[in-house]
């Protein structure tokens, strides 16, 4: 296994496992500093589509369609969150992820979730002073 990377557990907030995390935060930034811009444009894309559910779920019903769609953008979220050392905005998608899967949510539950997740991702994106 020379010139192969050890495998080691690193267990997430929700319990699960991964076994290729970085062995420490340094590392990480390191070796995601090239993907960190792509990773930024994209955040900036999903943040306006959960900006704007918010604002739809605020005034009606989110359709089946949007209702899959948006939660699809909050998991993905959450995941790239996580890899990139986002801990609050992982966290505010997978509480998102949670509230549009609950069928009893309402909508103003859900409005305020997104708007949550929605502030996160502009608090990463808006440049420190």
């Amino acid at each position: 296994m020379k010139g192969q990377r050890k495998k080691f557990p690193f267990r997430h907030f929700n319990g699960s496992q991964t076994m290729t995390a970085p062995r420490n935060s340094d590392e990480a930034e390191d070796r995601l500093a090239p993907l960190r811009p792509a990773y930024l444009r994209r955040l900036t894309l999903r943040q306006a589509e959960v900006a704007h559910a918010a604002a739809i779920a605020g005034t009606r019903t989110l359709q089946d369609d949007e209702l899959r769609e948006i939660h699809r953008t909050a998991h993905s979220m959450g995941s790239s969150a996580a890899i990139y050392g986002y801990a609050r905005l992982s966290e505010a998608a997978r509480a998102a992820e949670r509230i549009l899967e609950d069928p009893v949510s309402t909508g103003d539950a859900r409005a305020e979730c997104l708007a949550r997740l929605a502030r996160e991702a502009e608090t990463i994106l808006t440049p420190k002073s």
